[in-house]
């Protein structure tokens, strides 16, 4: 590969090695670099990074470094994980094609918000990163380098964790390489490694929650946990200083998010919790917070830190017992010593012992035997619906892409799976690359800035010309796609008030050339008209005809439901619903599937606070009573009347 034996790894831009051709250089490490490049095969973007052969010991054991790396990845796949798709060598190097994440890490996420990340994206993305460690544990992986530099975020905002060069695992030794103790201790990023790797132990899946817990503190608060800036200042800070609290450094921040983060640093192993009890008590955080009750004003527990709501003796039974037993006397089974109780009822254990003697959360999903929830808001490939209205909105989506109509725009009212569309159009259209900007989420940052930054543009800023920042996305944005794709920059919520987008949107459409950029606009039923009335260039709403997306039938709602039970729950059997209710479930929610969610997530939790076996009418009725996910004392309160 390499004509000139000078030439560097970081200077191969141009060069091909086996199908790929390495287009751009995305970064340097330790053992090697990483260069965007082009499938020439598959006709995709990939990421491929590449060591350079040494000789002797030194390369065995770059070698064997490089294999773990690529070996451990691809045994975990799961959409939180960066997916490795080829691993090879020719004579001067070794490389490994793995996904390309169009977009940012965790870092500069949190930097373009002003140093730290909103705190509800930041525990969704913490929810995601554990699940990926969550499944690593169950191989006994350990990442052994989690830190924000590590964690990408895709143009979906979808997290995935990258760079498995440190991991161990069964069979490869406790340290990379299995090095010796002395040689083991500092590998990893000193402000994030766990007592354990300080110290040269062996190394497991709590010290991956030690590092997780000092990424996110950093993340949410704005600063690492420990102040210190040298390896020795690290090593007293992390092995033997007090573990910090985010409330003195933000005092806004939710008390419950706090102590998460507190019982991650523990300086013990075994008082950290394990990645499956922080999937299931953030789950239980984000559908506290989309439900109506508010956390803050919830009552005061008496025996947790934090506590739990006073909630029915049938709440106490299904919270802490496993599904089957016998439930005990109300109040005799209080939470396993050293736990955290939120106020869902979730418990957080912190030791295996506690776990033992607990399941571990309240919910419908322990009732009815589901693995999951499924009718939460996941936006995950695996578990987007493709049939009924879907289909066809996107293929006449596709359609109109492909034959040059542009921009197209697609119309539906809120909750009808608008955004559903276009994260599907990404996944399931191979000629149809990408790019996807919800304005009412940037936070007074320029869409065009943006967009710039999404596609990897360097040296952008605000302040600089609208010329140069349609130049420096459409440059990127069309090497990103390629020759044989279509780049589609799909506006997620187009505000036909927002003069200042609508100028920077036709700005694009003017210079993009034809058949290589097309736009989706998405918005309200009225969007067309209200761009034309609100004096928008001609070009954002005289292309193609706007595509309404309808709500379901009756039929296609049933379809969907046993769907979401089956892919995101994990049941055998779907959801069995009689006639009378499937037909007053369909005519509340008008067919739509935000309100069908909703609805059947409180039916669920209804029928499982009544102990009942099946969703009957009454539990339907109940649950339609709010549009908004119901919490376990929300529920209840419905119950009581």
């Amino acid at each position: 590969m390499l004509a000139d034996p000078a030439m560097t790894l970081t200077h191969l831009a141009g060069q091909w090695l086996g199908p790929f051709q390495l287009i751009q250089l995305l970064g340097t490490g330790a053992m090697g670099v990483v260069y965007l490049a082009r499938d020439s095969v598959l006709q995709r973007d990939v990421a491929v990074k590449l060591i350079a052969k040494g000789s002797g010991e030194t390369d065995t054991e770059r070698r064997d470094r490089f294999l773990r790396e690529a070996r451990a990845a691809a045994r975990l796949l799961h959409p939180n994980v960066v997916q490795i798709f080829q691993v090879g060598e020719d004579e001067d190097v070794r490389f490994i094609a793995m996904e390309y994440v169009h977009g940012l890490t965790t870092a500069q996420a949190a930097k373009q918000h002003g140093g730290r990340l909103p705190e509800q994206f930041g525990i969704e993305k913490m929810r995601e990163a554990a699940a990926a460690l969550e499944l690593a544990a169950s191989f006994g992986i350990t990442h052994r380098d989690i830190k924000p530099a590590n964690l990408l975020l895709t143009a979906s905002g979808t997290l995935k964790i990258a760079d498995f060069g440190l991991a161990s695992h069964p069979g490869s030794g406790s340290g990379a390489l299995g090095a010796s103790a002395a040689a083991r201790t500092l590998e990893g990023t000193p402000f994030y490694m766990s007592p354990e790797q300080w110290t040269g132990q062996d190394i497991a899946p709590p010290s991956d929650i030690y590092s997780l817990g000092c990424t996110f503190y950093h993340l949410l608060v704005g600063r690492t946990p420990y102040s210190a800036r040298d390896l020795a200042g690290c090593f007293q800070a992390h092995c033997h200083a007090a573990v910090p609290d985010p409330k003195l450094a933000m005092p806004d921040i939710d008390p419950l998010l706090a102590e998460l983060l507190r019982r991650c640093m523990s300086k013990k192993p075994q008082e950290r919790p394990s990645a499956a009890h922080i999937v299931a008590f953030l789950e239980d955080m984000l559908m506290l917070r989309r439900s109506s009750v508010r956390p803050r004003e919830l009552p005061e527990p008496r025996n947790s830190p934090l506590g739990s709501v006073d909630l029915s003796e049938r709440i106490s039974q299904l919270s802490l017992q496993p599904r089957g037993s016998v439930p005990p006397p109300t109040g005799s089974v209080p939470p396993p010593t050293g736990s955290l109780a939120t106020p869902t009822g979730t418990i957080l254990v912190s030791s295996s012992s506690a776990l033992a003697s607990s399941t571990g959360q309240y919910g419908y999903r322990e009732h009815f035997g589901l693995t999951g929830y499924p009718f939460s808001d996941i936006r995950q490939p695996s578990f987007f619906w493709d049939a009924g209205p879907y289909a066809w909105i996107l293929r006449t989506l596709a359609s109109q892409i492909v034959a040059g109509q542009r921009p197209a725009i697609l119309v539906g009212e809120p909750g009808s799976g608008r955004t559903f569309v276009c994260e599907m159009i990404k996944n399931k259209v191979p000629r149809i690359h990408v790019f996807t900007v919800e304005p009412q989420l940037l936070f007074a940052t320029r869409p065009l800035v943006a967009l710039c930054r999404q596609v990897g543009a360097t040296g952008v800023s605000p302040n600089l010309g609208q010329q140069f920042l349609v130049d420096a996305f459409l440059g990127q944005a069309l090497l990103r796609a390629g020759t044989d794709a279509i780049a589609v920059m799909v506006v997620d919520g187009v505000d036909p008030d927002d003069h200042e987008l609508l100028t920077e949107l036709h700005d694009i459409l003017r210079c993009a050339p034809p058949g290589r950029l097309s736009m989706i606009l998405v918005g309200a039923p009225d969007l067309p008209s209200s761009l034309a009335s609100n004096g928008a260039p001609r070009e954002l709403y005289s292309g193609a005809q706007s595509l309404l997306l309808p709500g379901m039938t009756q039929q296609e709602m049933i379809e969907y439901i046993d769907f979401r039970m089956r892919s995101v729950g994990g049941s055998g059997r779907g959801l069995k619903l009689d006639v009378a209710s499937q037909q007053l479930l369909h005519a509340r929610s008008g067919g739509s599937p935000k309100l069908i969610n909703i609805f059947c997530h409180n039916a669920l939790t209804l029928a499982a606070l009544q102990g009942e076996p099946e969703v009957g009418l009454s539990s339907i009725r109940l649950g339609m009573k709010s549009k908004s996910y119901l919490n376990a004392e929300a529920a209840a309160n419905l119950l009581r009347g």
